[in-house]
């Protein structure tokens, strides 16, 4: 029980984590049954961005300047987003890698397999891996290389653009309520990191990570606000959009959820996740896609 509880709890971390976008590959589909249709933002000046406040609040948020999009609440304004942009990366294979990963196999015939061999040759190939040839092999490790380095590239666009997005952006109502969520959960995960090594969280932080139980805290803290502060801009992002998941969205996603995480039983999934939980993180993703779809790549210097 103990064991079960402890993966739970690392679990609901993790996809945490999710909100902020540090991703999962379910988040790189993309979104081809949200709408694409989608209301164009408008600039709200001060003096309009202050009377739609005063309607949804008697206490409104000071607008201290121009948005390009205030949310219906006056809880997010959002910079122009519609020229985002990010670096490319090359995520060709080298020479070298396909020779590393060859370097490993012939190492795993004479270190694993004691075959004492002096070169990988179409026979062991055969024997051992089930493919006909060398050349077969190495196209195998190709496309294993080629679609690691393509994923890395995606989550690393997804997260310049989210920058971008966060930074020109600014929530205007306090999140510590929202970052405390983060926060118990981020902490519960280091928790069940130290449990599983048989450590304190101090003992753990000290280890693993070099540095103090006050200031992993505090580290943590900060982290979470961060969480918190990109969760609002990103649903406020599918607010001005108009996006949303739709039962076929929900379906594809689901089952990526339940893969990435360990999951077998649907109803164990949903059990352990709300739905409405479910569906804001995949709403997240879905923004997130349609951002990156939108913007505009550019060559790294």
């Amino acid at each position: 029980m103990i064991k079960t509880h402890n993966k739970k709890i690392y679990r609901v971390a993790a996809l945490f984590l999710l909100s902020a976008c540090f991703l999962m590959s379910c988040g790189q589909k993309k979104n081809e049954e949200s709408s694409s249709a989608s209301p164009s933002p408008v600039t709200v000046k001060e003096d309009n961005a202050q009377e739609s406040a005063q309607s949804v609040d008697d206490d409104p948020p000071e607008i201290p300047k121009e948005y390009y999009y205030l949310s219906m609440d006056s809880s997010v304004g959002l910079c122009d987003y519609s020229a985002l942009t990010y670096h490319v990366i090359d995520t060709s294979v080298t020479e070298e890698e396909l020779n590393e990963k060859m370097d490993e196999t012939l190492d795993y015939f004479n270190n694993v397999l004691w075959l004492n061999v002096s070169e990988v040759t179409d026979e062991l190939v055969k024997q051992y891996y089930q493919y006909e040839s060398v050349e077969e092999l190495k196209k195998a490790y190709y496309e294993v290389i080629k679609e690691k380095k393509d994923k890395e590239a995606i989550a690393a666009y997804k997260e310049e653009i989210i920058k971008t997005l966060v930074e020109g952006s600014d929530v205007l109502v306090d999140l510590t309520d929202e970052s405390a969520e983060y926060y118990n959960s981020l902490m519960a995960h280091y928790k069940a990191l130290a449990f599983a090594e048989g450590l304190t969280v101090s003992e753990y932080a000290a280890q693993k990570l070099g540095i103090g139980e006050e200031e992993l805290e505090t580290t943590v803290a900060a982290d979470a606000l961060e969480l918190a502060k990109r969760k609002k801009i990103i649903l406020a992002v599918a607010e001005a959009e108009g996006y949303m998941v739709t039962q076929g969205e929900y379906n594809l996603r689901v089952a990526d959820y339940m893969e990435y995480y360990g999951y077998t039983d649907e109803a164990a999934f949903k059990n352990d996740f709300s739905e409405d939980f479910i569906n804001e993180n995949m709403l997240m993703d879905i923004t997130i896609d349609n951002l990156l779809a939108k913007a505009e790549p550019v060559e790294s210097e």
